[in-house]
């Protein structure tokens, strides 16, 4: 696992070296330490995120996560052998219900994510979990038409309160995330398509 991780981290900087500093604490625990997909891992570990656009309204999807109370891309822990990628996939459809949708080309030819972002997680005591990092890999998926639907009945209201879905310009010039606004900068129209 984390020779893969390592790989897919590689190959971003060769893409982004100007953020190889902002990932130190990312890079200092992968040459230090195993265990890194493990949720067991209180230094910090791996998560999975996906950002999806609709590319006909050039809006991107987020949800309220209620814990984080954060407007941020659907996503979540790994799974036992779980690659970031597969994670982001699947908390993006059991988050979200979305069915439609596919990996942005993008991701054709490159094993890499969209985005690396390391953040800190404050101390959650009704879990029993410490502060600690989450290592989030963000991959672009596309879903044609779905900032048409509603999806009320559909996200998952165990862990989010609700959706929204955002015009890109609106990210860069809002009060959201730095990731978010990073990712979205990061996207051209070859991206998109």
């Amino acid at each position: 696992m984390t020779t893969a991780v390592m790989k897919n981290l590689n190959l971003y900087l060769d893409r982004f070296p100007e953020e190889r500093r902002r990932l130190e604490i990312l890079i200092k625990q992968l040459e230090e330490d195993g265990g890194i997909d493990s949720r067991k891992n209180f230094r910090g570990h791996l998560t999975g995120s996906a950002l999806c656009i609709d590319p006909a309204s050039e809006k991107v999807l987020l949800v309220h996560h209620k814990s984080l109370d954060l407007w941020i891309q659907p996503g979540g822990h790994l799974e036992p052998g779980e690659l970031p990628l597969d994670a982001a996939l699947r908390e993006f459809k059991e988050e979200t219900g979305i069915e439609s949708f596919h990996l942005s080309p993008f991701h054709q030819g490159n094993e890499h994510p969209l985005d690396i972002d390391t953040h800190f997680i404050p101390a959650n005591p009704k879990k029993n979990e410490p502060a600690h990092y989450h290592h989030d890999f963000l991959y672009l998926v596309i879903s044609e038409k779905a900032s048409e639907l509603d999806l009320k009945a559909s996200i998952n209201l165990e862990e989010l309160h609700d959706h929204l879905w955002v015009g890109l310009d609106e990210i860069v010039r809002g009060n959201y995330e730095e990731k978010l606004k990073r990712a979205v900068s990061k996207l051209a129209a070859s991206v998109v398509q």
